[in-house]
């Protein structure tokens, strides 16, 4: 833009289309989740400390949201979910399944993963009614059956909780910045997820 054409410096701003606007507020965003913003990150359950690495509430009845490279419990997080006004608990897990790798690979952008599947959950529990929604997503090296992801879905009713369900996972493999990279005997590639 010429400088006959703006007024100001601010005049310029204003200029600035809608689809830049937001991708700016995206990087700042994630700029404020990485090491570059020393402070401690808003979560649904308060504040984490920047290094956390995790968005885990201590209250067992909170919802959970993880990425891990360690195995969990599915009946412990089964478990967690049944409460007097829970009628159904959906679960979905996922696993490595054998399409001839070896092995595969998840790597994840832990921070901008962990606040999409705040986002996803929050968006789930207020779709569906749902009570209570935990995710739980692994990364690392991961053989032919090993757990990947672990979606449990409470709600008053069944309906609520198996379209809960559905739409997490749905919408974890569309948003979320998960990757997975299968090994095969005679190379690797990356999966679209």
């Amino acid at each position: 833009m010429s400088a006959s054409m703006m007024d100001s410096p601010e005049d310029e701003y204003l200029t600035v289309p809608l689809p830049k606007i937001k991708k700016l507020r995206l990087m700042t965003y994630i700029l404020r989740d990485t090491e570059l913003w020393p402070g401690p990150r808003r979560t649904s359950g308060g504040m984490a400390p920047p290094d956390s690495g995790r968005l885990q509430c201590s209250n067992s009845e909170m919802p959970m949201i993880d990425i891990t490279d360690r195995d969990f419990s599915i009946d412990e997080v089964v478990g967690k979910s049944k409460r007097p006004e829970v009628g159904a608990v959906v679960s979905f897990l996922g696993t490595v399944r054998d399409d001839g790798i070896e092995f595969m690979e998840l790597e994840a952008y832990r921070d901008a993963a962990l606040s999409e599947l705040e986002r996803i959950r929050d968006e789930a529990l207020n779709k569906f009614s749902l009570i209570s929604v935990d995710i739980i997503h692994r990364i690392g090296s991961l053989k032919v059956g090993d757990n990947i992801v672990l979606i449990v879905c409470a709600a008053s009713h069944r309906r609520q909780a198996f379209e809960g369900c559905m739409y997490v996972i749905d919408e974890l493999k569309a948003r979320a910045a998960l990757w997975k990279k299968e090994i095969l005997s005679d190379g690797e590639r990356w999966v679209r997820r």
